[in-house]
């Protein structure tokens, strides 16, 4: 089965993003899109089978029945564990209470995405990222090289690919929904899906596995031209090399080194690969669409007006 951790950071960032469509829906008196709905419809293009989600109180995601069956919840002591290691090992590098200073915003961003990654490594699943990578510079001000070092290591051996792939033309919405299990639970959804976990398979050249993920995507969207559309997507795929475990992994700070070097061990001899779908760019991108679209409907209805 396919699946992706989509973290407590990333549901925050989707959070996020709601809340703009809200605060422009009052300022135009214009409805805007359901954006979490259209995130996990976009998620269809990962081929994923399974949503990987922390155990959180404001999960908003149980409103779909759809997306509920197809969740798995980690348990919180579970997760707490990852983000307690993350986080003893990076402050003994930070000042007290830098959790709460917004100087070192792009600091939580490097310790969610260490949370994320080893519980997407212990789930054996591909990572799902909304806020995008962490950026180098902006956390060279901040943290030695104690750190910097093995997460760019890890960041250059990261190699981006974009995927011509199909996803929902409409939002995982209750009107849509059965329209979309038939395609979910359908034979070509599961050779898509089936073509897309290949990725994971380091035995298996990603050169190779691309155009079949590309071929099966397109199965789809031939079966399905009225509901789906072919969007690019893009993936990270990493190998999971001896070297990479001792510059990346095995070169972290303080616990998160023995944690990290067993899991990357564990992949070598599984022979995985980490695979990362980044939706930052799309959904940036759904943001400023909806909004101009309210704005430019609102400004058409007070010049219909006068």
């Amino acid at each position: 089965m396919k699946k992706g951790v989509i973290g407590a950071f990333q549901l925050g960032t989707l959070s996020g993003l709601k809340c703009a469509i809200e605060i422009a829906a009052k300022v135009t008196k214009e409805e805007g899109y359901n954006v979490e709905a259209i995130f996990y419809a976009s998620a269809f293009q990962a081929g994923l089978e399974q949503f990987v989600i922390p155990q959180i109180s404001d999960n908003e995601i149980q409103d779909s029945e759809f997306i509920l069956k197809r969740t798995k919840i980690i348990a919180k002591e579970r997760s707490e564990k990852i983000y307690k290691s993350t986080n003893d090992s990076l402050s003994q590098f930070l000042p007290d209470n830098w959790q709460k200073n917004d100087e070192y915003a792009s600091v939580w961003g490097l310790q969610s995405f260490f949370c994320e990654l080893f519980i997407a490594m212990e789930e054996k699943s591909s990572l799902v990222t909304i806020a995008g990578w962490p950026n180098i510079e902006e956390l060279e001000p901040l943290l030695p090289s104690e750190v910097i070092v093995p997460f760019s290591n890890f960041t250059s051996s990261v190699e981006e690919i974009f995927v011509q792939a199909p996803i929902p033309r409409y939002a995982l919405e209750r009107e849509y929904a059965n329209r979309y299990q038939d395609i979910f639970f359908g034979d070509l959804f599961s050779d898509y899906s089936e073509a897309q976990s290949v990725l994971d398979d380091a035995s298996v050249s990603y050169e190779k596995s691309i155009p079949n993920v590309i071929e099966k995507g397109k199965n789809i969207f031939k079966s399905n031209p009225a509901v789906l559309q072919v969007r690019k997507g893009l993936v990270g795929i990493v190998n999971v090399t001896p070297k990479l475990v001792d510059a990346a992994f095995g070169k972290l700070p303080g616990a998160l080194a023995e944690m990290a070097g067993k899991l990357g061990v564990n992949y070598l001899e599984d022979r995985r690969r980490i695979v990362i779908y980044d939706f930052h760019n799309t959904m940036l991108e759904l943001l400023f669409n909806n909004l101009v679209r309210m704005i430019n409907t609102a400004e058409q209805k007070k010049m219909n007006n006068k």
